[in-house]
């Protein structure tokens, strides 16, 4: 993990308001709720993709063999230079458990390009560890993604899932309702 600061995210009851200091060391605040002990641990924050990549690699190859369809034609092999080079457009949100990784979401800003003057966030990518999966986890790295994309200034949110691995009573519950749907075409069979 790197030493730079990491912003928190401050969201409603069930989480606690903790920061990783300039040293790399965990403030804990109080909990806003009964939260189980469980829930209190889980940190959310704003952090780079470049400081956190290293850490995220080992999540990637669970994350694709996952969710990822197509998979000879799909190996996993990230472009890190577009990463790179649009580094400034990538608002990453992490999950950690005791300091460690548990999982991320992705988007990239952009204004829209039939709007100009409205900024989107597009869900790249979303992911937490199975093991992570039960009570309000996901539901709250869901939600610090969307404030967090909200807080920089995006006025539209897209979010796509793949089927089977749906989660729609969860986005509704944030506010966000279903609007298109996406069909694709592997001209390679896979």
């Amino acid at each position: 993990m790197s030493s730079a600061a990491i912003a928190p995210i401050a969201l409603g009851a069930g989480l606690i308001g903790t920061a990783v200091s300039a040293a790399g060391a965990y403030e804990s605040g109080q909990a806003q709720s009964a939260a189980s002990a469980y829930q209190a641990q889980v940190v959310f924050a704003v952090e780079k993709l470049a400081d956190v990549y290293n850490e995220a690699r080992p999540l990637l190859p669970l994350h694709w063999q996952e969710i990822a369809r197509n998979k000879g034609l799909l190996t996993l092999n990230p472009d890190l230079d577009a990463y790179t080079n649009g580094a400034e457009k990538l608002l990453l949100i992490t999950a950690r458990f005791d300091r460690r990784l548990i999982g991320y979401f992705l988007w990239v800003t952009a204004p829209h390009p039939h709007y100009k003057h409205v900024l989107t966030a597009q869900e790249d990518l979303h992911f937490l560890l199975p093991e992570y999966r039960r009570g309000l986890t996901g539901y709250n790295l869901l939600k610090a993604a969307r404030d967090a994309a909200v807080a920089k200034g995006a006025k539209l949110l897209a979010v796509r899932e793949k089927v089977g691995h749906e989660h729609p009573a969860l986005w509704k519950r944030l506010g966000f309702a279903p609007t298109d749907i996406v069909y694709t075409y592997a001209a390679v069979k896979g």
